[in-house]
């Protein structure tokens, strides 16, 4: 039995003079009377009846740590709960009974044995603490990588809306001019026409198309010659003006402000490269993809007015008018828009 005291005692980190006192030894080997070893009653019997520690358990923690503290013998019972024979008769020889511990020396064990305890405890908050520090960061990298995932999947599901919407507004311009087409037809079958026109009346029609061609086109440099002799200045501060009120409330959302100027380049390009073009300088106030990334955003719906574009009546769509397009203010709001993209420090200061 000693040898197995010392390895608890070694365990525990306390020294074994502060444990106990034996008696001198004696002949322990075959033959040595075997006895129960005798504990404070008080102390067993309030383990048993009022903890419900079997007897063996309580009798075993109190001979082994001589205490006269039932927190020592508990934290004894649960460091060797897991034993084989924690539960068995303790019976050892009557030669190797302990002499009860002095106040002095039962107060250091206890002491010893708090310490070890406390420690002990403390390394297991410890360890729980970095547990759960490493599944922390572990569930905020798998949210990260879902919300990633989510975007990528929503850009996605856009590029392809647009795209479908590309090819119905394709096939509804082409249905357009079929029925027109046929209409044309019909109406020079009533007339006694050939359904198709005579080279003399496409030269006709070419000779009107080129004059109107002409027209527009002299028109269109007046506008520009005009428009050019005095930069507006005035506009592009105001598109700017815009461009900081969008930029403050993407402050947390970079990817959202970037579509947004985007789009508004893409409106404005488009426009500035084929203004003739209807297409490009009407905007269906309806779509999604628009909503999205302008019409929802502060200041993009009056970066667009400030550019010409105006509401339709009936709310449908927005609309340049030629009449109000300006080439130069256009490639104002181009430059304002790149310098909203390029630089980092746009709309801080």
């Amino acid at each position: 039995m000693r040898a197995l005291r010392a390895e608890e005692v070694e365990e525990a980190g306390v020294d074994c003079a502060m444990l106990d006192a034996v008696a001198p030894e004696e002949d322990g080997g075959a033959g040595a009377e075997l006895v129960t070893p005798e504990v404070p009653q008080a102390l067993l019997e309030q383990l048993t009846c009022e903890f419900g520690f079997s007897e063996h358990t309580a009798r075993r923690a109190l001979y082994f740590t001589g205490t006269d503290s039932v927190e020592v013998a508990v934290a004894w019972m649960a460091d060797h709960g897991e034993e084989a024979d924690v539960d068995q008769p303790l019976l050892v020889p009557k030669a190797k009974l302990k002499v009860k511990l002095s106040k002095e020396e039962a107060r250091a064990q206890a002491e010893a044995l708090r310490r070890t305890v406390l420690a002990k405890r403390e390394k297991e908050e410890k360890e729980s603490e970095r547990l759960r520090e490493k599944e922390r960061v572990r569930s905020g990298k798998e949210l990260l990588a879902a919300k990633r995932t989510e975007e990528d999947q929503e850009r996605r599901r856009n590029i392809a809306w647009r795209q479908r919407e590309k090819e119905e507004e394709a096939k509804a311009r082409d249905r357009i001019k079929q029925k027109l087409d046929e209409d044309k037809a019909a109406r020079r079958r009533k007339l006694g026409l050939p359904e198709e026109p005579t080279p003399e009346e496409l030269a006709a029609e070419g000779a009107k198309a080129a004059a109107k061609a002409g027209a527009e086109a002299e028109r269109k440099a007046a506008a520009a010659t005009a428009a050019a002799a005095v930069r507006p200045v005035s506009v592009a501060e105001k598109l700017r003006a815009e461009l900081v009120v969008m930029k403050r409330a993407c402050a947390d959302e970079p990817e959202r402000h970037k579509a947004a100027c985007g789009a508004l380049f893409a409106y404005v390009g488009n426009v500035a490269r084929a203004p003739e073009d209807l297409k490009y300088r009407r905007i269906r106030l309806a779509n999604a993809a628009f909503q999205q990334r302008v019409g929802a955003l502060p200041g993009g719906m009056r970066f667009l007015e400030l550019c010409g574009f105006q509401e339709l009546p009936g709310g449908e769509f927005l609309e340049l008018a030629q009449a109000k397009l300006s080439l130069p203010v256009l490639h104002a709001a181009g430059a304002e828009i790149q310098n909203a993209l390029d630089n980092p420090f746009f709309g801080v200061l």
